[in-house]
């Protein structure tokens, strides 16, 4: 079914707005949200394939001053080619309010037009919305009567 809704009626059907966070599909078909981390805004494409909280690069970490530790760990991007990245710790504003997560900071050079990617780790117990017929995204906490 296709929703023909403005996005105050897409927003009615996820929940409140208070209970939600929008976003757009991107000209390229892409799931985008503006995230706050640290006190600054960055924008996230929204990444299934990544199970983790948040992807960031060095040179984004360190503008947005997350605190890394030390060790290294390897891991293998979508594409097949290694990568390195350390865990920092940044406050994000999310739904109910900030909280501390985990964040992956890549150590190489952004290869996206976004900050960051939005991983699914951060989606678990949300509903997510997108509309790619009008442009429509919407991460939402489920409504008491909402079925699995």
């Amino acid at each position: 079914a296709t929703f023909l809704g403005s996005s105050e009626e897409l927003a009615s059907l996820s929940g409140s707005l208070r209970d939600a966070m929008e976003g757009r599909i991107d000209a390229r078909n892409r799931p985008r949200i503006d995230l706050t981390v640290n006190e600054q805004s960055i924008s996230c494409f929204i990444d299934t394939g990544f199970n983790g909280f948040l992807w960031i690069d060095d040179r984004t970490a360190r503008r947005l001053g997350l605190y890394q530790h030390s060790r290294m760990y390897e891991s293998e991007l979508a594409d097949g080619r290694p990568a390195s990245f350390k865990i920092g710790v940044g406050k994000v504003s999310w739904i109910e309010g900030k909280k501390d997560i985990p964040i992956h900071v890549f150590q190489g050079e952004r290869q996206s037009e976004a900050d960051a990617l939005l991983g699914t780790r951060m989606l678990l117990g949300y509903v997510v919305l997108l509309d790619f017929n009008w442009g429509l995204v919407s991460i939402r906490t489920p409504n008491a009567g909402d079925e699995p």
